[in-house]
């Protein structure tokens, strides 16, 4: 199971629209397999020019094709590699599960206090339980927003 780690939100739009996720020279892509599940943590958030930390889990699904080593360009940078991902869930912009929360029961991450390091890699391996631990918040999130959505006629 992966975790692919975002930093910006609009680098997340780019990926939702075109169904690609783009990695930097260095970032160990051969994790990836076409197949593999997969869950996207974002970590900042830009508004006006101001950036505030809030990290999220913003969307899960499955790996759609293998990587391909070749340039392309996203939001004016060019990065070394890219897969296709089909997406399962997905919350809106702005709007991912809290990802603090899950901290204590991810085996992954073995310094509690010092969590954020683990998402520093583009690429992250977790284990089963911990993948379905952050899916299944993602999905509990998404339902509530729903719920909320219904409740204000949306």
């Amino acid at each position: 199971m992966l975790c692919m780690s975002l930093l910006w939100q609009y680098e997340r739009m780019l990926l939702v629209k075109n169904g690609r996720m783009a990695f930097k020279p260095g970032v160990r892509f051969s994790l990836i397999e076409e197949g593999d599940p997969f869950v996207i943590y974002g970590s900042v958030m830009t508004f006006k020019k101001q950036i505030e930390r809030y990290p999220q889990i913003v969307a899960t699904g499955v790996v759609a094709e293998a990587t391909i080593t070749a340039p392309i360009e996203v939001a004016g940078k060019v990065y070394s590699a890219s897969c296709g991902l089909d997406f399962e869930m997905q919350a809106p912009l702005g709007r991912g599960a809290p990802f603090r929360p899950l901290v204590q029961e991810m085996s992954f991450i073995q310094d509690k206090r010092a969590w954020s390091v683990y998402f520093r890699r583009a690429l992250k391996k977790v284990p089963d339980e911990d993948f379905a631990a952050i899916e299944g918040a993602l999905k509990a999130h998404l339902e509530k927003l729903s719920q909320a959505d219904e409740s204000l006629g949306g």
